[in-house]
């Protein structure tokens, strides 16, 4: 519980402070007192289950990530929301060199890489159908302990692919007294990457893709990146 409202901006431990007539206070005031509310009335967890993606669409995207060179491809630095994880982004992202907008970064020179990037960019798009965005974000064993995200314009979307077992995504709700526990693997979920969102602990090997608008730009049509 501690993690879950440790990760809140002080402005929305407030808001929901004023959602459930608690005192006011200051951002550090509120999270105690919403630790203290929430120990004594545990939040309820409404479990929710979206349409599957097609069922080809959902292998072929499985059969590339389990065939990419991970080691070459992922982020060096770990996400202080990640341990373990290993990630890397498609689309357009930015660094200490500016926006990129390629897809494929060029730093990746592998043929063979390339080409599988470049299919599982085209896959994720067959997906997520009218679901505009600017950049996939995707991990390999991610541990998402509770979390902001704070690079995203709008709505994310999200899909874990694997063997695995666990692993669901929780997102705070517009309700403070109610968690909405998505199962997504192989079933998307459309959601507000600034609410506080975990991922449940899991067993196995479980990929996860997140499709976002990066705040450096607005979303783009995916053939004109």
């Amino acid at each position: 519980m501690e993690a879950q409202l440790a990760c809140l901006p002080g402005s929305y431990a407030q808001q929901r402070c004023r959602e459930l007539g608690l005192p006011a206070g200051s951002g550090k005031d509120c999270k105690r007192r919403l630790l203290e509310f929430f120990r004594a009335e545990p939040r309820r967890m409404l479990r929710l289950q979206a349409a599957a993606v097609p069922l080809s669409l959902y292998k072929r995207a499985l059969w590339i990530l389990d065939h990419l060179p991970w080691d070459r491809l992922c982020s060096h630095g770990l996400r202080a929301a990640a341990k373990g994880n290993q990630s890397f982004s498609l689309g357009r992202t930015s660094g200490f060199w500016g926006v990129s907008h390629d897809v494929i970064k060029k730093s990746v020179r592998d043929p063979i890489a390339r080409a599988l990037l470049q299919l599982l960019w085209d896959t994720l798009r067959d997906m997520a159908g009218g679901f505009e965005y600017s950049t996939a974000h995707v991990n390999r064993n991610f541990n998402g302990v509770p979390h902001v995200d704070k690079n995203n314009v709008g709505l994310s979307w999200a899909l874990s692919l694997g063997d695995f077992t666990g692993g669901e995504l929780v997102i705070e709700t517009e309700d403070p007294r109610v968690l909405a526990c998505h199962t997504t693997k192989r079933r998307p979920v459309i959601f507000d990457g600034h609410r506080p969102h975990w991922v449940l602990p899991y067993e196995g090997r479980r990929y996860s893709v997140i499709l976002y608008t990066s705040r450096n730009g607005l979303a783009a049509d995916q053939h004109d990146l």
